[in-house]
């Protein structure tokens, strides 16, 4: 029997998670977001601080809303593998595809810190040009699309 995990995107997220979530095999992970967002935007200790914390005075921007996700669903994904459950195929919903993207070793093997670095810092960027782009004319609908992605 195949196995299918499937990251889902950024409005499936909740706040807090269990602090059991972070074991001795995923550790890495939150270790290096920590390292990435005091580099970024100064905050230490990120994890602590933002995503195990229970508190609605507690916001995110854009960009550290994507830069947790990319950090929670791997490690979830990580403790699976451990626990025996291997991935045969991984896909994402929307913002999904990038938690995917570094949980399937597109960016590295899973299992490196740089390869976790790279990811979240890639998403710290996206979430800068995304919050910067405005384009002229009418706002976007349906049928007028301004983003797109392309991963080569």
């Amino acid at each position: 029997m195949l196995s299918l995990y499937l990251f889902p995107g950024q409005g499936a997220k909740i706040q807090a998670p269990a602090r059991d979530l972070v074991t001795p095999a995923n550790k890495y992970i939150f270790t290096t977001l920590d390292e990435v967002m005091q580099e970024k935007s100064g905050t230490p200790n990120f994890s602590e601080k933002k995503i195990f914390i229970q508190d609605p005075e507690i916001s995110f921007t854009p960009a550290e809303k994507q830069a947790t996700s990319v950090a929670v669903s791997p490690a979830k994904a990580v403790e699976e593998e451990e626990r025996g459950h291997i991935c045969d195929v991984c896909a994402g919903d929307s913002f999904g595809e990038w938690p995917m993207i570094a949980f399937a070793d597109v960016l590295g093997d899973k299992k490196e810190p740089k390869s976790v670095k790279r990811a979240v810092k890639l998403v710290l960027k996206r979430g800068e040009l995304t919050s910067s782009c405005k384009p002229e004319g009418p706002e976007p609908t349906k049928d007028i699309s301004y983003l797109v992605m392309i991963v080569s």
